[in-house]
């Protein structure tokens, strides 16, 4: 799709340059290597152009709800490198191979292991940005922060408090207490609580291996 996406751009924009009697060629080639790096910009701007024309044509978007870039300390750059390795979104990041990634990017571990980390909680909570804005608050940004936080919450008698954080919910049960609870069922955040030496598992979510 990329490489796609690519030649249709620099053709379309090689094409309009020659009606125009455009022949600055250093621009010519700057724009060619901006489409080459990011060429969902190219579907972007002929969704954007079709819809300045009226057109009934419905295109579908290439964003994701999940956006990869929508991870701190995540740059353009690393976007199209982890596009490359085919991680596209957040849950794509959620479920990569660590080791792999490692190999692979050259990325620093510690970055690496906290993208997934954040990965893992946004994917569980979803796209909606209030949630994610409430836990900031409090200093939560990943899924082990969330789990530590939630272990504190009882050693310092507020957990009750704590579980209103994101409200009520359906008005049965708080949704940190689910998050809490479905967190340990991506394999990754086992691997990165090791990293970080939190082990042993915190009490909520606890999954225990059939005999």
């Amino acid at each position: 799709m990329r490489i796609i996406l690519s030649v249709i751009g620099i053709w379309v924009v090689s094409a309009v340059a020659h009606i125009l009697k455009f022949d600055d060629q250093p621009s010519l080639y700057m724009i060619g290597f901006v489409i080459g790096v990011f060429p969902p910009i190219v579907w972007q701007f002929v969704q954007s152009a079709f819809k300045r024309l009226g057109a009934a044509i419905v295109l579908p978007s290439l964003r994701s709800e999940l956006p990869v870039n929508d991870l701190d300390g995540l740059t353009v750059w690393h976007e199209a490198r982890l596009e490359e390795e085919g991680i596209e979104n957040i849950p794509n990041m959620a479920s990569a191979d660590i080791v792999e990634l490692m190999v692979q990017t050259r990325f620093p571990a510690e970055q690496i292991i906290d993208w997934i980390d954040q990965a893992i909680l946004y994917t569980n909570m979803g796209p909606d940005q209030d949630p994610r804005k409430k836990l900031r608050v409090h200093g939560i940004r990943t899924a082990t922060a969330l789990q530590v936080a939630y272990e504190c919450s009882k050693e310092r008698a507020d957990r009750e408090t704590f579980e209103k954080i994101l409200g009520a919910g359906d008005g049965l049960r708080s949704p940190i207490r689910g998050l809490v609870d479905t967190l340990p069922t991506n394999p990754n955040l086992e691997l990165i609580r090791n990293w970080k030496g939190l082990n042993p598992r915190p009490e909520g979510g606890r999954i225990e291996k059939a005999a």
